[in-house]
Parts: C-alpha cells; sequence; structure tokens
C-alpha cells in the first residue's frame, strides 16, 4: 500500500503539472535515508544505540537488504535536482543494497568489538509480509544528472 501511494502521489504531480501548462515536475525517491536527528528508529541508528549498551544485539530479521543513503548526500541531490533536473522521476539512492548482516559486520569492523546478534527478538518486518527483501535504486539516469551539475561546479 505504501508503495503505491508514493506511485499514485507522482502520477497526480505529473499530472497536475500538464494541467498547468508551463510547468515541470521532477519526484525524488529518496531510499533509506540515515544520518543525525531522525527521531524514527530505523536498523543502521538501531544497530549502533544496541552496540554502545551491550555485546548481543537483539535485532528482527537481518537478511533484507536496503539501499542506505547518507542524509547530507540527499541534500545535496535535491539542490541538485531543484537546479538541473529534467522533469520525470529520479531515485535518490547509491545504487548498493546493504543487509541487516553487512551492517551489523561493518559496525562490528568499525568498532573494533565484538558483537553478537539474537535474531526474531524485534516485530516482524514489514518487508515479509509484502515480500519485499531486498531494496535498492537503479541510478543510471540519475549519475548523468549528478554528473553534469558536479562538471559545472568544477567537481569529479
Amino acid at each position: 500500500m505504501y508503495g503505491w501511494s508514493k506511485l499514485l502521489g507522482e502520477r497526480l504531480l505529473c499530472e497536475q503539472a500538464d494541467r498547468l501548462g508551463d510547468c515541470e515536475s521532477v519526484s525524488a525517491r529518496l531510499f533509506n535515508v540515515y544520518g543525525p536527528g531522525d527521531p524514527h528508529s530505523h536498523l543502521l541508528p538501531e544497530i549502533l544505540r544496541q552496540a554502545r549498551r551491550g555485546r548481543v544485539l537483539p535485532l528482527g530479521d537481518l537478511g533484507e537488504a536496503r539501499d542506505f543513503v547518507y542524509v547530507d548526500d540527499v541534500a545535496e541531490a535535491l539542490v541538485i535536482l531543484l537546479c538541473r533536473a529534467q522533469p520525470g522521476v529520479v531515485n535518490v539512492g547509491t545504487g548498493t543494497a546493504v543487509s541487516g548482516r553487512e551492517l551489523v559486520d561493518l559496525v562490528t569492523n568499525l568498532t573494533g568489538r565484538s558483537l553478537g546478534t539474537r535474531v526474531g527478538c524485534g516485530p516482524a518486518p514489514a518487508a515479509l509480509a509484502s515480500g519485499v527483501l531486498r531494496c535498492c535504486g537503479t541510478l543510471a539516469r540519475d549519475r548523468a544528472v549528478v554528473a553534469a551539475h558536479a562538471a559545472a561546479r568544477g567537481r569529479p
């Protein structure tokens, strides 16, 4: 239902822009945004929070893979879209899906702590009900927009 509502919103925006005539629309599909100040409990901040507390992390299913993108990168992408995007839909992500298990391993390596997990302690993820176990952005067109903006700013 969530995905359908987002798709419907994109279509309504595009149709309204067409009705207005001299108007264009760009929809940004933000993937799993993370960073400071997020009031919601998401997987990466939850792993970090639990890692600070102990060595065994009670988590839900770690097999799901998502495209995690840092909030500052999302902000920069939105500025680029305001300045240079063609009308349409643009994915804002890294283009790489990372599983919960890979995130735990990364935090283990970065902190130098041996972290175990107790899987199945959290609520059943919505992904299991929807059947979506891997979600990643396809960014080929979107990279071209970013590259053009970077070139205009003299950046590689």
